[in-house]
């Protein structure tokens, strides 16, 4: 048995038209004159306790996390930029309303716009007393705190009326014309990889049109039979019946770790991953013993600019990603936090072969701990028992010898994506496995140390930060609530249109589902609202229907469609386990 041989990372280059790139070079302005008001009001308060110390610090990494995902949007696809846009002017303008209103709350954990346009206030108050949600009147902020909001809100609309004018998706014809043409791509299994779940619905929706019936897009929301649908056609370990009626695999980084997809031998790599550790985990999941291919083949997209066509092709590309790099700023780490990283480093290090047989090194390390577990297994039945019966949320400290503060390392998981964060006096950072296991490992002589007060402020701010991966995305509720007047008029409309034949049996299905939706509570209100609105003078059940189906996001009707049976529990965040690392004290 032995490793595919890896091809040399290929390119997949689109071109920026001149009108493009005109709007491209103001967005990036634009995303670095945002002051990010909405996304850290405590830091606008005039007086500020103790107590808010640590919430600031949250707060101002929530800024520069905000500025990172409209970087990270405009690069992954047009599409997915422009919905991040509107997500920040709905939120910028619910939030301006509730100043204008004198009473700010602040919350990560619950919809307070929902609960203001309920009328709830029972229920706000309650939240308040219980420090869930904090209350501010206006005038405890900065005279400046209303002109930065309005500020930033009048530049995000603005952006969104020149990308509103772009039609055109360079990099969507791009790919499309390497599927047909290029001999690697074509009539292959092939597993496109992305960051944003928005990107990967809009190439699975534009991929269905031009291979019907044989695209799969996976986000983590799908049921257990999607994943199995998936192994089925892409795991040649799989103990049930194999398939071959998926040939796209649309994913983001869920399916990156822990399954075997190498009956495809070709990934590519949609959007830029700025850390190059994600590749490695992503190109793990073909380059793998066994498999039946010779060659493994992947491939990475980049921007080029047609006003910049007379640089040869390399440096042009650079120039490229050297706009974004210079928007996040110096300091915002892609590869390691002991690199420093330029964009010649980071577009060199993604076309490298280094960077991809690294994923052969991390498997086989990983192999080293699981071999550990297996030997006690084996070999130390008492310590196992011992080891499966320990509670979620479990808690220890030792000494780390060569840490600068003392640190709160977490592992935590929501649904099938799992990560491990890291915070000490100064950040909150994301770790990979064999970076965490490096801080986790002990011996049986290793002395446990007392956990101080501080862990409990820095395993919530690896929460918080775990969280933050969701955030670009709207809040699914999936509670169930009661149902408003509102709710009532929608299921009346919903039922209305069911009675006419004009559906086709996808549409029908999508219906049954929107009814269930409202019925049982699940839509926020403000999307009720909103279609209402829209749908007061139509009298055409499909102009209706694709209004409400434009309204409410997909992923609700994923859930319905796809997770009959559907967990809740398994999409809130646990904490499986948590250290306190202390530094060594040196007299």
């Amino acid at each position: 048995l032995a490793f595919p041989n890896l091809s040399s990372p290929e390119k997949i280059v689109y071109t920026y038209n001149n009108h493009i790139e005109k709007v491209f070079n103001e967005t990036i302005k634009v995303i670095q004159r945002l002051d990010y008001a909405r996304y850290k009001p405590l830091t606008y308060l005039k007086e500020i306790d103790k107590q808010l110390a640590t919430m600031m610090v949250s707060q101002r990494n929530m800024s520069g996390f905000m500025k990172s995902i409209l970087i990270k949007r405009l690069e992954s696809s047009f599409e997915a930029f422009k919905k991040t846009l509107r997500r920040f002017i709905n939120s910028y303008m619910k939030f301006i309303d509730m100043c204008r209103g004198g009473k700010v709350f602040i919350s990560k954990r619950i919809n307070i716009y929902d609960l203001l346009d309920s009328g709830d206030d029972d229920r706000l108050m309650e939240l308040v007393e219980d420090d869930i949600v904090q209350y501010y009147p206006i005038e405890a902020f900065q005279e400046g705190f209303i002109s930065s909001l309005q500020r930033d809100l009048m530049l995000l609309r603005n952006l969104e009326d020149e990308w509103e004018l772009i039609i055109e998706d360079p990099k969507k014809d791009q790919f499309l014309y390497e599927l047909k043409h290029n001999e690697i791509l074509r009539n292959k299994k092939i597993i496109v990889f992305t960051e944003s779940k928005e990107t990967a619905e809009y190439i699975g929706t534009y991929l269905e049109n031009y291979c019907p019936g044989e695209v799969a897009i996976y986000n983590g929301q799908g049921s257990r039979s999607m994943r199995a649908e998936i192994e089925a056609n892409f795991n040649p370990n799989f103990t049930g019946i194999k398939k071959d009626n998926i040939k796209y695999l649309i994913t983001t980084d869920v399916l990156a770790e822990g399954i075997n997809l190498h009956r495809s031998n070709v990934l590519i790599n949609y959007d830029l991953p700025w850390n190059p550790t994600k590749v490695m985990q992503r190109v793990g999941r073909i380059n793998r013993v066994g498999t039946e291919h010779k060659s493994i083949h992947v491939f990475n997209f980049f921007p080029t600019a047609q006003a910049n066509e007379h640089l040869p092709l390399e440096e042009n590309i650079v120039s490229k990603i050297q706009a974004f790099h210079d928007t996040l700023g110096e300091d915002f780490k892609y590869l390691s936090e002991d690199e420093e990283v330029t964009s010649h480093n980071l577009y060199h290090n993604l076309n490298s072969m280094e960077c991809l047989e690294a994923s052969k090194e991390e498997e086989e390390s990983e192999l080293t701990y699981l071999g550990q577990i297996r030997d006690i297994r084996d070999n130390n039945i008492d310590l196992f028992k011992k080891i499966k019966k320990l509670p979620q949320k479990s808690k220890s400290s030792h000494v780390y010898k060569t840490l600068k503060n003392d640190c709160t390392l977490t592992f935590l998981r929501k649904g099938m994506l799992k990560k491990f964060f890291i915070t000490g006096k100064e950040e909150t950072r994301e770790l990979t496995f064999l970076e965490a296991v490096r801080f986790l490992k002990a011996f049986p002589e290793t002395k446990k140390e007392e956990i101080a007060d501080k862990y409990y402020n820095y395993l919530q701010s690896n929460k918080e930060h775990f969280n933050l991966c969701f955030m670009e995305e709207d809040t699914l509720v999936v509670s169930k609530n009661s149902r408003t007047s509102n709710d009532s008029k929608v299921i009346k409309l919903i039922k209305a249109i069911s009675k006419f034949q004009v559906f086709t049996e996808k549409e029908e299905q999508n219906i049954k589902s929107l009814l269930v939706l409202w019925e049982e509570g699940h839509i926020p209100v403000n999307i009720t609202k909103q279609i209402i609105k829209l749908t007061k003078k139509m009298n055409d059940p499909l102009k209706i229907y694709h209004e409400v189906i434009s309204v409410v996001p997909s992923r609700y009707l994923t859930l319905k469609n796809q997770q009959k049976n559907y967990d809740i529990k398994q999409e809130q965040t646990r904490i499986i386990l948590s250290s306190y690392l202390r530094k060594e004290e040196h007299n």
